[in-house]
């Protein structure tokens, strides 16, 4: 599956970016923080089960679209950077709407056969 590039929305002065995709069984975010964007960006991986998602839908925007992953347990909202209410919105340009849909797709299928 492609890899898709995301950002985070601003948490003051910590930039998030990074890409997601599918690996087998897992969603895969691939994070790099950087304070104000400059210097060395801390990098981290983090390996989501489909079963661990109550549900994931993609929200259409004028320039951004954002993939909305809504978590069973919160404690993966802790993990990833920022803050977040009650799911995790990964921003993605417009371009890449196409891709994003099929990756919702087919997550929203795991999450199902999962449950």
């Amino acid at each position: 599956m492609d890899r898709i590039a995301f950002t985070l929305p601003d948490d003051g002065f910590r930039e998030v970016t990074g890409f997601f995709y599918l690996d087998d069984e897992f969603l895969v975010l691939d994070l790099r923080t950087a304070f104000l964007g400059l210097g060395d960006k801390d990098q981290q991986t983090i390996k989501v089960d489909a079963a661990a998602l109550d549900g994931v839908y993609l929200k259409r925007g004028l320039v951004k679209d954002r993939v909305c992953l809504r978590p069973k347990r919160f404690e993966l909202l802790d993990v990833v950077p920022g803050t977040h209410d009650a799911e995790l919105r990964l921003q993605v340009k417009r371009a890449d709407r196409a891709r994003a849909e099929r990756l919702v797709a087919k997550l929203a299928f795991r999450i199902q056969t999962a449950e």
